[in-house]
């Protein structure tokens, strides 16, 4: 079918079907076709969307917001990280707090590694677990590093 068929029967359907045996008497058949097809897909019913998770939008928003502040200019589009975001929270089990501490995370100077790595939700949920255990490891040695340096007092001290 041409374009031009398309468009004609598309004003045929603005008119109304008993115009298409008048006015296109030649293409009839393929009209009464497109119009069978478009009348399908106008009665089709619309799938409920699910309201969208609002802490899946906010996660997904703070990243962006983070994301920006590393590059500018860079053209991101929040709302399509909110379904990735959303199984991470629904099927990950992991807390909109968690996202948001392990986004702040990457983007403290212990993460810094995964800035360039992380530029959107499905990534975020793809690399979670990684970046759990990383922030772990990394919290543990420092409190292990903390116990055993000496205080100030300590190197104040004039005891050896």
């Amino acid at each position: 079918m041409n374009k031009e068929l398309i468009n004609r029967t598309l004003r045929i359907l603005e008119f109304g079907a008993a115009s298409a045996v008048y006015r296109f008497p030649n293409e009839y058949e393929e009209i009464t076709e497109l119009i069978s097809i478009y009348t399908k897909i106008l009665n089709k019913p619309v799938k409920n969307k699910k309201p969208l998770n609002p802490d899946a939008v906010n996660v997904a928003n703070y990243l962006a917001e983070k994301i920006i502040t590393v590059k500018e200019n860079l053209s991101l589009n929040p709302s399509l990280w909110v379904k990735d975001i959303d199984k991470a929270i629904r099927i990950d089990k992991v807390s909109k707090t968690d996202l948001i501490n392990t986004i702040d995370w990457i983007y403290s100077d212990a993460g810094k590694f995964w800035i360039p790595n992380i530029m959107s939700g499905k990534k975020l949920r793809e690399k979670y677990q990684t970046l759990a255990v990383q922030i772990a490891t990394r919290e543990s040695v420092n409190y292990v590093n903390r116990a055993t340096e000496p205080t100030e007092d300590e190197w104040n001290s004039t005891d050896f």
